[in-house]
This record gives structure tokens, sequence and C-alpha cells, in this order.
């Protein structure tokens, strides 16, 4: 019982921090160790929160709403990094229970309720992950999570330019 009493509130103290996040666009915490596992488990994480600010944006909308996620750049360029982090995005909200929206891979912006991007920031000892969700019909900020990993030779090497997606047809050609 006790067990169960410590998860609510540690629950509930993270959904308050979302929210403090959210108002001050912030999230203070010491950056986390910079390890695969760690990257994936911080990214399941903020889509249990992205999972809950949409499930509360659509409300009682007829329809879910539709979300496509999109590109985490570094200095504009592709990263590793970046890729893995959409695709922990992706992967986590497709697989929230319940959940009260649906995803899109179509790149039209007239297909989406809402985009999920960001870009990647190095400061110092910290990388940092900004995540936005914006309303594509009136380009309003629904919410805004950061997340800080330790800058590591692992990292280093993560934000290495991504390679780019050969189509299928070329790769049959060569």
């Amino acid at each position: 019982m006790l067990k169960k009493i410590c998860l609510c509130v540690a629950l509930f103290m993270s959904l308050v921090y979302a929210a403090a996040a959210l108002d001050t666009g912030t999230r203070e915490a010491a950056p986390v160790p910079a390890s695969l596992a760690d990257i994936d488990a911080e990214g399941l994480k903020l889509a249990a929160l992205i999972g809950q600010r949409l499930s509360a944006l659509a409300g009682s909308a007829p329809q879910p709403p539709r979300i496509r996620i999109d590109e985490f750049p570094d200095n504009g360029s592709r990263s590793i990094l970046g890729r893995l982090w959409a695709q922990n995005l992706m992967g986590g909200l497709a697989n929230l229970a319940n959940r009260g929206f649906t995803l899109t891979l179509d790149p039209a912006p007239s297909s989406c309720d809402f985009i999920l991007s960001g870009e990647i920031i190095e400061a110092g000892p910290t990388i940092r992950i900004i995540t936005r969700l914006v309303k594509t019909k009136e380009h309003e900020l629904a919410a805004i999570w950061n997340t800080d990993f330790q800058k590591t030779p692992f990292m280093r090497e993560l934000l290495g330019p991504a390679a780019e997606m050969v189509p299928s047809e070329s790769r049959r050609a060569a």
C-alpha cells in the first residue's frame, strides 16, 4: 500500500512539474547520464507527458486529434540523436494505452492538428533537446519540454550527421 501511495505521489509531482515546465518553458533538472538506455527511458517518460497533454487538449472533440512528429535538428542539421529522439517519441506515443489521439506520417500540414518537433542545443557540458507541441491551424505553441543529457563521447557520436534515406528504387539499381 505504501508503494502505491509513493507511486501516486511521484506521478502527481511529475504532472505538477510538467505543468510548471509548460508555464516557464524550462525543466530544471540535472542532466541525465547519456547512454542509449537513458535516451530511450527519457523519451518514453516524455511521450507519457505528451500523451497526457494531447488528451487534455482534445477534451471532448468529435474526432481524436492527429499528431505528426517532425525533426529535431542540431544547428539546423539532421543528426543521429534527432532521429533517435523522434523515433522514441513516436514509439512511446504509439504504445500508450487509451490514447485520445492518432499519429500520422502524412507530411502535409493540413493532415494533422498538432506537430511535435524541436531542436538540439549544446551548452557547455549539457545537451538539451527542446520538444515543442504546436497547434497547426493556429500556429500556436501548446506545450514545450526540455530534456537534458550530459555531453559524453557517446553523445558527441550521436550528434553526428544522420545518413539520408535512400529511396528503394535507388537501392535496387545500385
